[in-house]
């Protein structure tokens, strides 16, 4: 893994314009809100409420019995310039948990699902593992904002009487979260291929997947995505067309 400053990464992995605008969004037109979900207290309640469901759905992978991880993890966290430690947790049996990390303060807790790693290259076991620290790095990104943000958006898609825009905002906050943590991922590998390859034989369950055929599918469905888009546009283009022309006769 190559070695950068901490200000190196921070230039490498800066949140996204999407985190940005809506952080701002957020502050702005729901001060009060904001300024409830960044309470100490609150904070407190959701770390003991995080911690309490994360021992009951998983048990703590021992670095002695995995010494293995533990060194890769050890090498990511040295990459990122993560100064905290790292603790790992597995599902319990037939939980089929997939990978993701549960923030504290000063320690990252990432849960994973042994088994699965073992199908990865050391390679991918870290490309995967930078992924999941990535989400450390940018909860303690300016204070914690985004970690303010994205527990607050949570909060409101989960109202029962939440709105569209509610729902919408949560799903694409949480989209550009994962995106931002692949790019992390990316960095922490040096290769495409190695970044890839980790995530399809995650998702997939398959040691058999070529990289290159999983780009060249991704590019398929960008440019298939594309053209209904364009579609869908015009049909509501001629839609609207026609309603006019309704209303005008």
């Amino acid at each position: 893994m190559k070695k950068r400053s901490q200000a190196e990464i921070a230039e490498a992995l800066p949140p996204l314009p999407y985190h940005l605008a809506l952080c701002d969004y957020l502050k702005r037109r729901e001060p009060g809100q904001w300024q409830r979900f960044a309470s100490p207290k609150l904070q407190s309640d959701y770390r003991k409420s995080a911690r309490l469901s994360l021992l009951k759905s998983s048990s703590r992978l021992e670095r002695k019995s995995r010494p293995d991880i533990y060194a890769v993890a050890d090498q990511v966290k040295a990459a990122l310039k993560l100064d905290v430690p790292v603790t790992l947790y597995q599902g319990t049996a037939g939980s089929n948990i997939s990978p993701a990390t549960l923030f504290m303060p000063k320690e990252a807790q990432v849960i994973c699902a042994a088994a699965r790693f073992e199908m990865l290259t050391e390679a991918e076991l870290a490309a995967q593992l930078g992924h999941e620290l990535a989400h450390y790095w940018l909860y303690t990104f300016a204070g914690g904002e985004f970690l303010t943000a994205a527990r607050m958006l949570e909060a409101m898609a989960g109202e029962p009487h939440a709105e569209f825009s509610h729902l919408e905002s949560a799903r694409r906050f949480q989209l550009y979260t994962e995106i931002y943590a692949d790019r992390a991922s990316l960095l922490v590998a040096g290769e495409l291929s190695v970044a890839v390859s980790c995530l399809a034989k995650l998702q997939t369950g398959s040691k058999q997947l070529s990289p290159e055929n999983c780009l060249k599918e991704a590019e398929e469905r960008v440019i298939a995505t594309k053209s209904a888009v364009k579609q869908a546009k015009e049909n509501l283009r001629l839609a609207e067309g026609r309603y006019k022309g309704g209303l005008a006769t």
